[in-house]
């Protein structure tokens, strides 16, 4: 089962959402093809994911109408309806209203969501189904634990866990609020629930703020934001995050001050990305944007940010000033290094000292 390899049309038409679904499925050795490049060729199932994913949107393939006719011969596998994605972007119900209007046909529908740490999957269908069986031998060949269960029950555990992170994200700005009074440090009384194991550590993993909690997030670093635009006037701005996430808030900062030349560090585009959009610089070269900048702006974050030593911030920038929504640095070592370092939490009295720093 599996042994070859497997052939899927994507119904997206957004070269992002295709080039970031190319890159994962061939891990599993799994050919992704567009419906323009398919052009008749026999493929094992059709991929639906993105923005466009509606029951309008899944067009089946000759082959497939084809072989209704002969599916009394049993010697046709069906084919494969992978719906595949996030709450965001999957109506909930979709895989099983495919799987209703496809009945008679040799189709299987399977729901699939891979959970964002990339090591745990989720796969809605029949138990006994063909590809059923299939993905999650391709998963566990990759090291991928999944849970097979319904459809709709893929769809529910995907729109609780985003209710769930929101309200864990929206407990963690309660407590930053309660300490910017400097009463206590919010990273020590965050450690220290981490340390009951009914909580755990990992709850302090910010997952780059996730694409779609980022509404209370964006009124904290606009608010910072404002704060720093009262106190000077920086002529250089680097935003970094995922491209969809900082996209609104340079459009933002442009509008409140539109002499200001904004850079971003978009850490999901490809490392080569080097182009001007609105008035904005996208470059994937973290010291060409550090460069005589005053202001760092961090939503999101890569490796190259994350092992980003302070001193070289000091060294780049020409007003080391950052307000990071991820907390990556810790508070008294940037102020050691005279950065001006704004992030949950923080006492507000040290904030507005800070402003009067280095010029």
């Amino acid at each position: 089962m599996c042994q070859r390899k497997l052939r899927l049309i994507s119904s997206t038409t957004n070269k992002k959402t295709q080039n970031s679904l190319m890159g994962l499925f061939a891990k599993w050795d799994i050919e992704l093809i567009s419906s323009t490049q398919a052009n008749g060729a026999a493929a094992d199932g059709l991929v639906v994911c993105g923005e466009e994913a509606t029951m309008d949107s899944v067009i089946l393939p000759d082959q497939v109408q084809d072989a209704t006719a002969n599916a009394s011969q049993g010697r046709q596998l069906p084919f494969l309806i992978l719906v595949f994605g996030e709450s965001d972007s999957i109506p909930s119900g979709l895989a099983d209203e495919l799987h209703r209007k496809y009945a008679a046909h040799p189709v299987e529908v399977v729901r699939f969501f891979l959970m964002p740490s990339g090591n745990r999957a989720i796969i809605g269908g029949e138990p006994e189904g063909h590809w059923v069986s299939c993905l999650r031998r391709l998963a566990a060949r990759e090291g991928i634990i999944s849970l097979v269960c319904a459809r709709t029950e893929v769809d529910e555990i995907v729109w609780q866990l985003d209710k769930y992170l929101r309200l864990k994200q929206r407990f963690y700005l309660h407590m930053a609020r309660r300490y910017e009074s400097g009463l206590a440090r919010l990273g020590i009384v965050a450690q220290a629930l981490g340390m009951d194991e009914r909580i755990g550590q990992g709850w302090l993993y910010q997952d780059g703020l996730g694409k779609r909690r980022m509404k209370e997030i964006e009124r904290w670093l606009q608010n910072n934001m404002k704060a720093v635009l009262t106190q000077f006037r920086p002529q250089r701005v680097v935003v970094c995050g995922y491209y969809e996430q900082i996209d609104s808030l340079t459009a933002w900062l442009i509008e409140q001050e539109p002499r200001i030349q904004t850079c971003t560090y978009a850490v999901d585009l490809p490392e080569n990305t080097n182009e001007e959009k609105d008035k904005t610089l996208i470059c994937r070269s973290l010291p060409e944007l550090l460069h005589d900048a005053e202001l760092l702006v961090i939503v999101g974050a890569d490796s190259a940010l994350e092992e980003l030593h302070l001193e070289r911030l000091t060294q780049q920038m020409k007003r080391p000033t950052v307000i990071d929504a991820l907390s990556l640095f810790p508070v008294d070592e940037a102020k050691l290094f005279g950065i001006t370092y704004i992030t949950y939490g923080q006492n507000t009295n040290d904030r507005n000292e800070n402003y009067t720093g280095r010029k």
